[in-house]
């Protein structure tokens, strides 16, 4: 039985459509349950357009069934996808999930209800990735274990997100100052100040409480050499893409994966070309402020003199 596929959406219309597109060339498409969350607006200013996401959801068709979830008041991003997985994967024991910037390659589908059956029965296994930015993958099998999850197109079972908590003041008695390092990819991406900023309010998201939980229970995230899934949200529409970035733009992944890793262990060669990845963003915005802030100043000056 194919996975039941779980979409999250809110306001960006012309988004989703270009992921329900591309859902639809899966092969697997037909066979398979479409869940659809859609949040209600959460300011007056929004309503058009969620009401637009709405109508335009009645219309869509090319699978299985389609369950249209409309929220009467808005829950947030984080608290959609928290109970939203929650009610799907406690029904069917497993479970696809996409939000309205998820555009996914032909073969996604395939690739993952292939990992969901293959290691649905493996607790070392916690997550399936369905994303991944451009690295170096010279050393790098078709499909690989890592560490870290990303929350852009995945999968997983109700055996592991019953491990799911969203507890930031317990997380930081468990993470030691190693531990941190390892999780923050080298030090390179700052991942764990995320969980300090949820304690503090200054944030609300689910993700790195999911990874935080994988990391912790020494999970495994089998993850594709190529990607099957591009996020069209970084283009500053998003509400946590709130500025444009090409650093995460890939190419998709366009023939089946057929090869699937037989041993449970982490890709040294993968996570450290992950690292490569993030140092290479953090000086490429580094030097975006630094260019920035030259140009304020010249500016500055400029007003002075004249």
């Amino acid at each position: 039985m194919t996975s039941p596929i779980v979409l999250f959406c809110y306001n960006r219309l012309s988004h989703l459509q270009e992921v329900i597109n591309s859902i639809q060339k899966n092969s697997l498409a037909e066979e398979s349950e479409l869940y659809i969350f859609s949040d209600s607006f959460k300011h007056e200013e929004e309503k058009d357009t969620v009401l637009a996401v709405r109508k335009y959801l009645k219309t869509i068709t090319g699978f299985k069934s389609i369950h249209i979830i409309e929220a009467q008041s808005n829950k947030g991003l984080a608290q959609s996808i928290i109970s939203g997985v929650s009610e799907i994967v406690n029904k069917y024991g497993k479970v696809i999930v996409l939000e309205d910037d998820c555009v996914v390659s032909p073969y996604f589908l395939d690739y993952m209800n292939t990992a969901l059956d293959k290691y649905q029965n493996d607790d070392t296994v916690m997550h399936i990735n369905g994303y991944i930015p451009n690295i170096n993958s010279a050393k790098i099998h078709d499909t690989f274990f890592i560490s870290q999850m990303c929350c852009w197109g995945w999968g997983t079972w109700k055996r592991s997100w019953d491990c799911f908590e969203k507890k930031p003041k317990k997380l930081f008695s468990l993470f030691d100052k190693k531990m941190k390092k390892r999780f923050n990819f080298n030090g390179q991406y700052d991942l764990f100040s995320q969980i300090s900023q949820n304690d503090k309010g200054k944030i609300d998201t689910w993700a790195v409480f999911w990874a935080a939980t994988i990391f912790l229970k020494k999970g495994l995230c089998l993850t594709p050499k190529i990607p099957l899934v591009q996020n069209i949200g970084t283009d500053s529409s998003g509400t946590h893409f709130s500025f444009s970035t090409q650093k995460y733009v890939v190419d998709l992944h366009q023939e089946p994966i057929t090869s699937f890793p037989e041993k449970f262990e982490e890709s040294e060669d993968a996570y450290h070309a992950l690292v490569a990845f993030y140092k290479s963003i953090k000086l490429t915005f580094w030097g975006h402020i630094k260019s920035k802030t030259k140009k304020l100043f010249s500016y500055f000056v400029a007003i002075v003199r004249h």
